[in-house]
């Protein structure tokens, strides 16, 4: 009787391994699938080492940030916290958009050519994208057929199409299905630990993946979820008190996870974005998307623009489709299930941002961390992601109308609603694959004949270059030329981040009569022209002949020109002249000064102190030649000190000192036409993106370079005794010298990093524990 019975309980059992086998299989097909479309859809465009599409940020951006990635690995052999090639010089592993430690990083180190791994990241973006979303569609919905035409509508949908080369938009979206799976089996399932923690590592994948500004709209969706959940128990006589508390640890363990892990690359963020053009804020209008999002729109138009275009962009291309569209409708019907509640729920919140007058400025009032970001339209992904996942419970319910047909119905039924949304994605996608291709390998080591010719000058000397065609300071610029022929140039922003006084003094010197007198001072040797100019001070090269390949088209020049009043990257200034007052005051007189006909540059240095003179004394006072008190700069505390100042010798503009009947213009004039001095080259003994040194001679005054060494985070240390950086001629450095002899060291670690580094590791630590505990 016992045999029979476990024979019973084997013949049972049979059918449900089968079954299982069979499920695993139909899986596998899908994701092959998935795989296999990704890769013939995109090989066009982006199966090539030899060159790049020649759109948008594609070739003029991350070119230029992923071949310095590859430089600092390989040839500098350090990690990447300065880049030296753009923007004089500037913060890098702390802008948040520049990825650390990802699969687009892994690629583009392990690629042949640097075309090559700017393509494959392409790929990558959206094979991640694909793979995850078919696992949450799965989880969710149950389905393999649903759960594929939910990822075909995740990857193939004309908001990414828009964001297309913008990695940090679709590096974090590709990421969003992976966070809410494991946030998902967190507040649905009693082994909730695990998937907390692990939906905390996708969060620091975000960070690390150069998309901050996702994590907001990733958080905004979990919290909506959360909120959600809370809300079930009170509705459906549940224990709130038990809901509640699991999901305020599940969310303080999904973003603390997220915040702990990735801090190194968060607090150095953080840091750097003090110094910028977001310290505090941005205006409304970038906010708003130039005023896009300033009115509300109606239910009409948005509607329409999800079908239709994307919502007040003027992007070519619908947001999720037609097709995509009509199985969202197909969904309506199971609105009671509570996961296709919460979706409508979502992409209803999104649409009341965007048609309730006053919503998106009461964000950017009342929510700190709005008001520091651009482009708001960004708030769509929730809407995408959202209507994805619909899409598949659409796609269910209709094929389940179909049930009791033919099962070839439903398979055709399937093939019908994936080949369509393939075509739709197809002509989203095809202004990208048909746009110009640029042999980008070719012309950077043979076609562009006069950024050859740069990097074979600047073998000689560090100089640096800048296009006349670049009339702002974001225009299109030479780095994707200057970053991987280790060129050094002027202008070339990277990302949405700047330093707002380095704009200034590059606004100014766009000014024909300040042209080659300011470039000089940043060190600017050459400049390129696509046409011929006539400026003082610029004298011709050469003309190279045209490059056919190059993109942009502004990069081979043709005409090269020769800053004669270009000054050497480091150099002794006999002379200083100290502007004290309140920052307004002082970042606006040194203009004054630089552009005084009486200024040498060559001997004489500007520098900043505040009213007070604070890290001044009478010793340190005597190295500087003058002191112009501006508005604040009359502070009774430093009236001793003034005066001693006086007594030795000083002079004070205005003097408070003395009776003269002198107009200020006078003595300033007076002062500068007494400072004068020849040139005094410093030599670079060494110089590393982290890392620089100077050889010092005994030398007296200041060194001056042409860096912004100022920066909180690098420092100058001689003989292991660290020296004061001043802020020098508005966007250089200075450093006081007095007879030192032998090397001058400049180091660079971003300021966050390290404690970011403790506090990532420990978290590290943290996790591996909570998972292995997990797991038992």
């Amino acid at each position: 009787m016992k045999d029979h019975k476990e024979k019973k309980v084997r013949r049972h059992r049979t059918p449900d391994i089968s079954g299982s086998n069979k499920k695993k299989l139909h899986s596998a097909l899908m994701l092959t699938a998935i795989l296999v479309i990704t890769v013939l859809f995109f090989m066009r465009a982006h199966l090539t080492s030899r060159s790049v599409t020649a759109t948008g940020d594609n070739a003029a951006y991350w070119v230029a940030v992923y071949g310095f990635i590859r430089d600092s690995f390989f040839h500098y052999h350090s990690l990447y916290f300065w880049i030296p090639n753009l923007i004089g010089g500037t913060p890098f592993f702390a802008d948040a958009q520049v990825p650390f430690m990802n699969i687009n990083h892994l690629l583009v180190l392990l690629a042949p050519t640097l075309s090559l791994g700017v393509n494959l990241s392409i790929i990558a973006c959206f094979i991640i994208a694909g793979i995850g979303m078919f696992f949450l569609a799965r989880e969710l919905i149950k389905n393999d057929e649903a759960a594929f035409v939910s990822a075909l509508i995740f990857f193939l949908n004309g908001w990414i199409a828009a964001f297309m080369f913008s990695h940090p938009v679709t590096d974090g979206y590709a990421l969003m299905p992976w966070i809410f799976l494991f946030a998902y089996r967190a507040v649905n399932s009693k082994r909730w630990l695990g998937y907390a923690i692990i939906a905390g590592v996708f969060i620091a994948m975000q960070a690390f993946s150069g998309a901050i500004l996702m994590i907001l709209y990733t958080a905004i969706l979990l919290g909506l979820y959360f909120i959600f959940n809370a809300l079930l128990p009170f509705i459906s006589r549940g224990d709130p008190a038990r809901v509640i508390t699991r999901l305020v640890l599940v969310a303080l363990i999904v973003f603390g996870v997220g915040a702990g892990l990735s801090a190194v690359k968060l607090l150095p963020s953080f840091e750097y974005q003090k110094l910028t053009n977001r310290a505090q804020g941005l205006a409304y209008d970038e906010y708003a998307q130039k005023g896009r999002f300033s009115d509300p729109l109606s239910l009409g138009k948005v509607v329409t623009a999800l079908v239709v275009r994307v919502v007040e962009t003027g992007e070519d291309g619908p947001v999720i489709g037609l097709i995509p569209s009509v199985l969202l409708c197909f969904a309506l019907p199971r609105f009671r299930r509570k996961n296709v509640l919460f979706f409508l729920l979502a992409i209803s919140f999104v649409l009341l941002f965007l048609i309730v007058p006053g919503l998106p400025r009461f964000f950017y009032n009342c929510i700190p961390v709005f008001n520091k970001t651009r482009r708001i339209d960004r708030l769509l992904s929730i809407v995408i992601f959202s209507a994805c996942l619909l899409a598949g419970y659409g796609y269910l319910h209709l094929r389940s109308l179909l049930k009791k047909k033919h099962i070839m119905v439903g398979a055709a039924l399937l093939i019908m609603v994936s080949l369509s949304i393939m075509t739709e994605g197809y002509l989203r996608f095809n202004s990208y694959f048909t746009s110009s291709f640029y042999g980008y390998e070719a012309s950077l080591k043979e076609q562009n004949k006069l950024m050859l010719y740069l990097k074979n000058q600047s073998n000689k000397e560090l100089f640096r270059v800048t296009s006349l065609d670049a009339d702002n300071p974001w225009a299109a610029s030479l780095k994707p030329y200057t970053v991987p022929l280790r060129l050094q140039q002027m202008e070339g922003f990277h990302s949405g981040l700047w330093l707002p006084e380095y704009v200034s003094f590059q606004m100014v010197s766009y000014d024909p009569r300040a042209n080659a007198h300011l470039k000089g001072i940043l060190n600017v040797k050459y400049i390129t022209s696509s046409k011929e100019v006539n400026i003082t001070g610029f004298n011709l090269v050469k003309v190279f002949p045209e490059c056919e390949e190059c993109y942009p088209s502004t990069t081979d020049g043709p005409y090269l020109y020769e800053n004669l009043e270009n000054l050497p990257r480091a150099y002794i200034a006999e002379h200083a002249v100290l502007l004290a007052g309140d920052y307004q005051a002082t970042r606006q007189a040194v203009y004054a000064l630089l552009l005084h006909p009486g200024f040498e540059p060559r001997s004489t240095v500007v520098l900043y102190s505040d009213a007070s003179l604070s890290g001044f004394d009478i010793s340190s006072l005597k190295s500087i030649d003058g002191v112009v008190l501006l508005s604040g700069g009359s502070d009774p505390g430093v009236a001793n000190l003034l005066s001693a100042y006086h007594d030795a010798g000083g002079i004070i503009v205005p003097d408070v000192f003395s009776q003269m009947n002198i107009s200020v213009d006078e003595q300033l004039s007076g002062l500068l036409s007494s400072l004068r001095g020849s040139l005094n080259e410093a030599e670079v003994t060494s110089y590393q993106p982290n890392r620089v040194s100077v050889k010092l001679r005994g030398e007296e005054g200041f060194l001056v370079l042409s860096e912004k060494f100022y920066i909180p985070g690098w420092s100058a240390s001689f003989e292991g005794r660290e020296k004061e950086i001043f802020q020098a001629d508005a966007v250089i450095s200075a450093v006081p010298l007095y007879g030192e002899a032998g090397e001058l060291v400049f180091s660079y670690n971003p300021p966050g990093y390290n404690k970011g580094l403790v506090i990532s590791i420990v978290t590290l630590i943290a996790v591996v524990v909570g998972l292995v505990w997990w797991r038992r």
